[in-house]
């Protein structure tokens, strides 16, 4: 099946790393992949049938075929901060986050015991109550970015990602140990670095926010991200005096921590995030962290104010940012936009099933999730160039007021675009004339797969 020329030219970025016959495979394992509601190799190429070569040479496009996933990553970045769909912007966001794709049994490669956050709540959510599964954890950079035909919205596409190895799987499979924070920042200064004349925001959760992070950002990256509520503040100490003895002080005076900060009044801002009309209390400061003395903080700490106009004490939250220079809603609105990748892994683990492809040797687990992350972001900005054009919300008598598209709209659009194509391919030169049962038994194909 071939996919759509406005598709094509957006997957170049793969064409540049791959050869011409290792970039058809792709193609075409791809296309099985859009089509199928299983997304096993298998499944795509049985979607994609009949098959012009083995099938092997299909599987080898992951495990044997040499092309670099990090290189592909940043032209589909540059593709990306090109479209004319995307409304552009001083800095380029980006947001890391981590997730699990559950699996079975110790073939797999770098498949390990780790933190399961959908069935932890947030009353378990310590080292003392988690829930574990075994499969593999991904570490994933996205960038946020808003698209013209739904503006005001953030979404995050994927462009990268990383496999975490657990201490045991690391002594199984012989590789160098490295925390979530270090692939983290591996990605990021690859990013950084192919855009070297750009500035960036990275917007984190507290997992990655600490002092391992603060202390290896790149220097044309800034940092927000969310803290705990019994954090230390510092001054930034001062410069050493000349002729006094002993040795200078790391950390200027203490100031009042959080706790201290909300039993004084604070000023109350009315804001639009995560989709609401919130009225936040608010209170900032200019503070070091205990692990982190040489480093200047904008320090925002909110509380929200209920419709009684009455403070909730239990929705204290405490933000950062090492840009010094933004205001306090400016952070707080900034950090909203992480809620995206929230969407994102949601989106491409229930349509797209980046926890399906049944791969097991190094080179293949380490290509086939990094692609289908890759592919979400394809498909989000072909229906932000072409594919928004032809979609109309569908009116249900539950769901009268839709007007957005979501992911599953847009690889639904995109479907029917693939389905458009091949029924135009069969009747084109059939006009004026008895279909053959061929054309008849292949659009009934067709349709079968549309169901």
């Amino acid at each position: 099946m071939h996919l759509l020329p406005d598709l094509t030219c957006l997957l170049q970025p793969f064409a540049a790393q791959m050869s011409e016959p290792t970039f058809s495979n792709l193609l075409s394992i791809l296309s099985g992949w859009i089509l199928s509601r299983r997304h096993t190799i298998s499944a795509g190429l049985a979607a994609d049938a009949p098959l012009l070569k083995h099938f092997s040479s299909y599987y080898r496009v992951f495990s044997q075929s040499v092309w670099d996933a990090d290189a592909v990553s940043v032209g589909l970045a540059r593709v990306v901060l090109a479209l004319p769909a995307l409304i552009p912007a001083v800095r380029i966001c980006l947001i890391v986050d981590d997730t699990l794709c559950k699996k079975k049994g110790r073939l797999p490669f770098g498949v390990g015991m780790h933190y399961d956050a959908s069935a932890t709540g947030r009353g378990l959510s310590n080292s003392h109550g988690s829930y574990k599964a075994n499969g593999h954890c991904w570490v994933m950079l996205g960038l946020g970015v808003q698209l013209k035909f739904r503006p005001g919205f953030t979404f995050c596409l994927p462009i990268m990602g990383r496999l975490y190895h657990n201490h045991k799987s690391t002594k199984r499979h012989k590789v160098t140990y490295q925390t979530k924070v270090q692939l983290a920042l591996e990605m990021i200064k690859r990013v950084t670095d192919g855009f070297a004349d750009r500035q960036f925001d990275l917007l984190v959760d507290s997992a990655y926010a600490g002092k391992n992070m603060l202390a290896a950002l790149p220097a044309n990256c800034h940092l927000t991200a969310r803290w705990i509520l019994n954090a230390a503040l510092y001054e930034p100490a001062d410069k050493p005096q000349a002729n006094k003895k002993g040795r200078p002080r790391v950390r200027g005076k203490r100031l009042p921590g959080v706790q201290e900060m909300i039993q004084q009044p604070g000023k109350r801002i009315t804001l639009d995030v995560y989709g609401k009309h919130q009225t936040l209390e608010m209170w900032q400061t200019f503070a070091c962290f205990y692990a982190t003395p040489t480093r200047l903080l904008n320090v925002v700490v909110t509380r929200t104010i209920d419709a009684r106009g009455k403070p909730d004490s239990d929705s204290v939250a405490v933000y950062f940012s090492t840009n010094t220079e933004l205001t306090p809603q400016q952070v707080i609105q900034l950090y909203a936009n992480r809620w995206a990748i929230e969407v994102t892994i949601h989106d491409i683990k229930q349509q797209l099933g980046m926890a399906q492809p049944q791969v097991w040797c190094r080179k293949s687990v380490e290509r086939a999730v990094p692609t289908m992350l890759m592919m979400h972001t394809v498909i989000v900005s072909w229906f932000a160039t072409v594919g928004h054009r032809n979609w109309r919300p569908t009116i249900l008598p539950w769901y009268r007021n839709k007007e957005q598209a979501s992911f599953s709209d847009m690889l639904g659009q995109l479907r029917i675009q693939l389905l458009n194509q091949q029924a135009d391919g069969i009747f084109k030169h059939h006009r004026n004339r008895v279909v053959p049962q061929k054309a008849l038994a292949k659009l009934a194909a067709l349709i079968k797969q549309a169901a």
